[in-house]
């Protein structure tokens, strides 16, 4: 059953215009700190194997976000206040498997698009950018196949906290009444999320936010510290939203 919920939600979200409006927005965007590299006079020069994590940060902590809030819109607020969400449960869909299919397909369209972004990064700037061998970021050096690799973890290391993020809107989304509403809401809470981790040190490690762009755990002095702090922030997150969404979705009024 929850296969098969799974599939309803992910055809109805492909055959919407807004995933693949999303994607050309990442397209364009990847191209930036190309147009920067070629006619900045070279004060800022960007290389193809250090491209995707240098794009891994406004996708991560912009673009994504939004998108997020964009999907819970169409796939909860608006449904229940359409009334489509009621067809599955009068056909006997238990409201945690209906919840549990939605959470799925946030997690699969969050890993496609940021898979997206790193594959675009790449794509892109081969065309028009030197690879830069070794592979040069934060001031670490490794090798080429090395920095690929991590590259390739840090992107999905970045799902984690953005599908602990994207249970928040959940909850709201299930609160609110308009999907407008729950766009702008979520506009507002990135924005005090980022004001907050730059005014204050004391409070940014509670900041999910901040975890967004996992590029950070690239350094020096090595990932297992700061990797276990983003693990359990985003976890206490994903539990928390998790269990409010399930315990508002069980007690709303939808079937009436």
């Amino acid at each position: 059953m929850l296969f098969s919920l799974l599939k309803n939600e992910m055809y109805k979200l492909l055959k919407k215009k807004k995933l693949y409006i999303f994607m050309v927005i990442i397209t364009g965007m990847t191209l930036i700190p190309i147009i920067i590299s070629k006619f900045d006079n070279g004060s800022l020069v960007f290389k193809v194997n250090t491209l995707p994590l240098e794009n891994l940060a406004w996708s991560a902590e912009m673009i994504i976000p939004i998108f997020i809030s964009i999907l819970v819109a169409d796939m909860i607020t608006n449904e229940y206040r359409e009334g489509t969400m009621k067809l599955s449960l009068v056909n006997g869909v238990s409201r945690t498997n209906l919840l549990f299919s939605k959470i799925l397909t946030l997690i699969l369209v969050i890993t496609g698009l940021v898979l997206f972004t790193m594959a675009v990064s790449y794509v892109s700037g081969s065309f028009f950018l030197e690879w830069g061998v070794p592979f040069r970021f934060n001031d670490l050096l490794l090798s080429e196949s090395t920095g690929i690799s991590y590259t390739l973890g840090l992107y999905l290391l970045s799902v984690i906290p953005l599908t602990a993020f994207s249970l928040i809107i959940t909850f709201l989304g299930l609160k609110l009444e308009s999907g407008g509403s729950l766009v702008g809401v979520t506009i507002g809470i990135v924005f005090i999320m980022n004001t907050m981790r730059q005014l204050s040190s004391l409070v940014r490690p509670f900041i999910i936010s901040d975890y967004f762009n996992t590029g950070y755990l690239l350094n020096p002095s090595g990932i297992q510290n700061d990797l276990v702090i983003l693990l359990t922030t985003s976890g206490l997150y994903f539990i928390v939203f998790m269990g409010l969404s399930l315990n508002n979705i069980i007690k709303k009024d939808i079937v009436n």
